[in-house]
């Protein structure tokens, strides 16, 4: 019970964020939230009796185990994603355990993500594949160019408006924030998923995970969904963020009859 209360209000304050950031009361406020939920008091809270629990779990029904996870626990507490640094509404701590979990305990040669940001979600997956030894991430997001010096006024070069928190310093674009001794096994494509994201998977053939957080719209996730599946590597998984915003997973996950298919508080998982 819990789990799903604390889920349901870190949803609840992401979707809040997305959709009124530009507000700015509203931006400001829950700029607030987000500073104060990170004070490692209480981020250590959070991890140790919500996150890591419901991670762990979720494992367990995935890949069969719980004893695969636990070897892997003790290092997320330490991840560089889950540093202060991070602003927690780009991508959540039990998106980012899960996603860097799964890594360590599948060993992938090639994971795909849509939509990068200030590059947390990256960050966690480099992490696990760097431990592994093994692996490259390919990246693919718009490129972050930005107008205007007032919080609420920026805008990308796909005109979409961000409030400060997303904005990277000095131009640097998508990933600003990953550390650089993570960066030789990340590629970043710069462009539209709709464009990008064809071209990548004839390239590299099979794709072991793919993770879809870019635009949170039913013809978008469709669109990615389709296009990835194919490539996705038996016993690969299809994962995604938000999938609450509309019925693109379910309705995909309908037709496609996969192996394992669920959604927890809002990330959807496919096992193929």
């Amino acid at each position: 019970m819990k789990n799903t209360i604390i889920k349901s209000t870190e949803y609840f304050l992401r979707s809040a964020y997305r959709r009124y950031k530009n507000s700015f009361m509203v931006g400001w406020a829950l700029r607030y939230v987000e500073i104060m939920s990170r004070r490692p008091a209480f981020r250590g809270i959070i991890l140790r009796y919500f996150v890591i629990p419901e991670a762990v779990r979720v494992v367990r029904e995935v890949c069969g185990s719980a004893e695969k996870a636990q070897q892997y626990l003790s290092e997320l507490r330490d991840m560089q994603a889950m540093k202060k640094k991070f602003a927690i509404w780009h991508a959540g701590d039990f998106d980012v355990a899960i996603l860097y979990l799964l890594i360590r305990i599948t060993k992938p040669e090639v994971v795909v993500e849509t939509g990068i940001s200030s590059g947390r979600s990256s960050t966690a997956i480099l992490e696990a594949l760097v431990k592994n030894g093994k692996g490259t991430l390919y990246s693919i997001d718009f490129p972050k160019i930005y107008e205007g010096k007032t919080p609420g006024k920026y805008v990308t070069v796909n005109g979409k408006k961000e409030f400060r928190p997303f904005v990277p310093p000095n131009e640097e674009g998508p990933g600003w924030l990953i550390p650089s001794e993570l960066r030789s096994r990340w590629v970043r494509v710069l462009g539209d998923s709709r464009v990008e994201l064809p071209k990548l998977a004839a390239e590299v053939k099979k794709i072991d995970i793919f993770y879809h957080d870019s635009d949170h719209t039913y013809e978008t996730m469709t669109f990615e969904y389709e296009t990835a599946w194919p490539a996705i590597s038996s016993g690969g998984f299809l994962i995604s963020d938000d999938v609450r915003s509309n019925d693109a997973f379910e309705d995909y996950v309908r037709k496609i009859r996969p192996a394992y298919g669920h959604i927890y508080n809002g990330l959807g998982i496919v096992m193929k």
